[in-house]
């Protein structure tokens, strides 16, 4: 089961699927289905597919690791018409429109440590954590996060019998409802 919801969010738009192992991983699907759709999105569009990270998440690692950071690789989309109003999606929009950009992957490193107090480190983040790409990093100490490990998900009883479907119907809704 895919449920989409086309409008607007200042993230973006939202998809939650349902999780079938039997079937395939639901991003390796996600991500297959956005690659299907987009040739057929008019430019200056495109169809991208990253989870939504767990709330804060990488600013959780980068609090406790602040000072030992020494590389982070992001991997961001593009915002297509909505996104927020900050420099680095200016910047994404200037490269998709100037440049025909879809997608934006860059590896930081220093010979020290990353000051991860840079706003322009906390927009990608922000961007990131909203469903706008991926990071990882590493410290000096080889602590490492992976954004692929902080995927949000929520949890639905599908347990009952056929007279419960209202009741199902009512726990996926709830679900959906605390996801977009």
């Amino acid at each position: 089961m895919i449920m989409i919801d086309p409008r607007h969010h200042d993230d973006g738009q939202k998809v939650a699927m349902e999780a079938r192992p039997d079937i395939g991983s639901p991003e390796a699907i996600l991500v297959s289905l956005a690659r299907a759709l987009s040739p057929s999105v008019q430019e200056p569009f495109s169809v991208t597919a990253f989870p939504i990270i767990e709330e804060r998440s990488f600013a959780r690692f980068a609090s406790e690791h602040e000072e030992t950071i020494k590389t982070i690789t992001y991997e961001a989309s593009v915002p297509n018409m909505f996104g927020g109003a900050d420099d680095f999606s200016e910047e994404m929009r200037t490269l998709r429109d100037e440049a025909n950009v879809s997608k934006v992957k860059t590896r930081l490193e220093s010979d020290g440590t990353i000051d991860i107090k840079a706003t322009r480190l906390t927009e990608i983040a922000n961007h990131v954590e909203k469903g706008g790409g991926k990071i990882k990093a590493t410290t000096t100490d080889g602590s490492t996060y992976n954004s692929d490990e902080h995927a949000a998900h929520e949890d639905v009883d599908t347990g009952g019998t056929e007279s419960e479907k209202s009741d199902f119907w009512s726990r996926v809704r709830a679900a959906l409802d605390r996801i977009f």
